[in-house]
């Protein structure tokens, strides 16, 4: 009989063990702040910093509108949506849920082309991009993509502070361009990563142009872009090189690695040159090491708009910081290091 009794208590208390385990998980759920509660109670204003709308397609799987707010406005149908579909592809943060994802948008028509969204997490370097769109806007002739900071939506949703950069565009066959896609060098430790504007593997215009025995040279880039080179913040020197004769060469100095990126994206590294002849035609760093020439005016215009645009890369990070339950940091260094950077490189004579 004790046995049995023993036996009915326990069935007894098993279930009763069970809920309060139960209650007890419900309890710590409620009282631990998700990544969406913490959404709610973000300050997502980050004054010149723009937002970017993603709009996953209903109907086709895989692609996505590019919109601001007003565009991202839920629609019974997509029929007079604003915006163009793009393939848009999403990868997975390194720390699943933990961080934010890479994105990349494609398309083809004119005038949009590819464009990754990078999480400020990947960034080797917050001040740079002001010094690449600095020079940028002053090199107008050299083919720079614009590349800026953005706070990302997807379907409405805030999803973090992403450096948007774009790649640069190859008009179709039908829109007066060649049909060939440019590539994208990126030079390192004497081998040469090779993708294409389109951000997929490639190679066969620079190894055509290996076997031409031409292999194309890069030109002493001009004093401002030397400057920006010197500067970047990342591994090797990345090169545009052109589909069309003579297939110049030319420094796209991007905030960020492109081999990198490509091998996280796709799990293996892009198609890789040997090609000691290219290392030997850069000269020193592949750049020219003069500094800009620069008036009083010009610097001091340098100095305030880095103030401006650390003042609002620090709002956008507390947001982001936010969401992803970061530890806080300002960017009083930034600054410091951008006056650095101007007093060693304008000093003798530079101004």
């Amino acid at each position: 009989m004790s046995g049995m009794r023993e036996r009915a208590t326990t069935a007894l208390l098993l279930p009763a063990s069970l809920a309060l385990l139960l209650a007890i998980g419900i309890a710590a759920l409620a009282h631990r702040e998700t990544r969406l509660q913490r959404l709610v109670n973000a300050n997502l204003d980050a004054g010149a910093i723009p937002d970017t709308y993603l709009v996953p397609s209903d109907s086709r799987p895989g692609y996505c509108r590019v919109a601001d707010r007003r565009g991202a406005t839920i629609h019974r149908n997509e029929t007079g949506a604003a915006g163009r579909n793009w393939t848009c592809q999403r990868f997975g943060s390194e720390s699943p849920g933990l961080g934010p994802d890479l994105w990349l948008v494609r398309a083809k028509r004119k005038g949009t082309g590819t464009v990754l969204f990078v999480p400020v997490e990947q960034v080797p370097d917050w001040g740079y991009p002001y010094l690449y769109e600095f020079v940028r806007l002053r090199l107008s002739s050299a083919e720079l993509p614009a590349v800026h900071w953005t706070q990302l939506f997807v379907s409405r949703i805030y999803q973090g502070l992403y450096l948007r950069v774009p790649l640069p565009f190859d008009l179709r066959k039908r829109e007066g361009g060649s049909g060939v896609r440019r590539e994208l060098l990126t030079l390192r430790d004497g081998e040469v990563s090779v993708v294409d504007t389109r951000f997929l593997d490639a190679g066969a215009l620079y190894d055509s142009r290996l076997e031409a025995g031409a292999a194309p040279e890069l030109p002493l880039p001009s004093q401002d872009m030397g400057w920006l080179v010197d500067l970047r913040p990342t591994p090797g020197l990345t090169l545009l090189l052109s589909n069309l004769e003579p297939f110049e060469l030319s420094p796209l100095p991007l905030p960020v690695s492109l081999p990198d990126l490509y091998a996280r994206i796709y799990r293996r590294a892009p198609v890789r040159f040997r090609d000691p002849g290219l290392a030997r035609s850069l000269p020193d760093r592949g750049t020219s090491t003069r500094p800009p020439l620069l008036s009083a005016e010009e610097l001091a215009d340098l100095r305030s708009g880095f103030e401006s645009y650390a003042g609002a890369l620090q709002s956008a990070l507390s947001s982001h910081r936010h969401l992803y339950d970061q530890s806080e940091t300002t960017l009083d260094r930034l600054a410091e290091r951008l006056d650095s950077l101007l007093k060693q490189s304008l000093a003798p004579g530079g101004i």
